[in-house]
């Protein structure tokens, strides 16, 4: 794995951290919208109960106004259900997003851990071969021959030379 999959690895588990954000804050939201239908669910009951009441005690005609209660009362246990499975759903998808993060996880330690042992490799390999070059150095100079070194002096002056192209013996003076 090269360091541009982990760098897209490492931006994907941002890009999923944010959806968590997002979904935990749509969560929130949800949470709200579904208090406020089960208050308006308890209004539309309460209202629904002082109809029925004017109707049956008082003696009044108030179909009309029951039916719209009874319908504000349907309305609002719609909503709630409604709410509700939106709330699961949102559930569901945090669940799965918590799964995916954790797989996630597992691949990043999977992958450093290959990565670190990758460079153990590497450094192995670096000494190995630095031994190496070394043992060979030294086995080159210890089988080396050595250079004859020639020491001219001011008095070992080629004077005689040859203007045509045949070898030339140079005799070198010893002290």
């Amino acid at each position: 794995m090269n360091w541009e999959e982990i760098y897209g690895g490492i931006r994907a588990f941002a890009g999923r951290a944010a959806t968590k954000i997002n979904q935990t804050a749509d969560m929130a939201g949800l949470q709200v919208k579904l208090s406020m239908a089960e208050t308006r669910l308890q209004e539309a009951y309460a209202e629904l109960g002082r109809a029925s009441f004017g109707h049956f005690v008082e003696d009044k005609e108030n179909f009309d106004q029951i039916a719209a209660c009874i319908t504000n009362v349907k309305n609002a246990i719609l909503d709630i259900r409604t709410v509700k499975a939106q709330i699961e759903e949102l559930r569901q998808r945090v669940a799965d997003a918590e799964r995916e993060a954790a797989s996630f996880k597992e691949t990043v330690a999977d992958t450093a851990a290959e990565a670190a042992q990758a460079h153990k490799m590497a450094q192995e390999a670096k000494r190995d071969a630095e031994e190496r070059a070394a043992a060979v150095r030294a086995k080159q100079e210890a089988e080396a021959e050595p250079l004859e070194v020639f020491d001219f002096d001011e008095d070992d002056v080629i004077t005689d030379v040859s203007e045509t192209d045949d070898a030339v013996d140079i005799v070198l003076e010893e002290e």
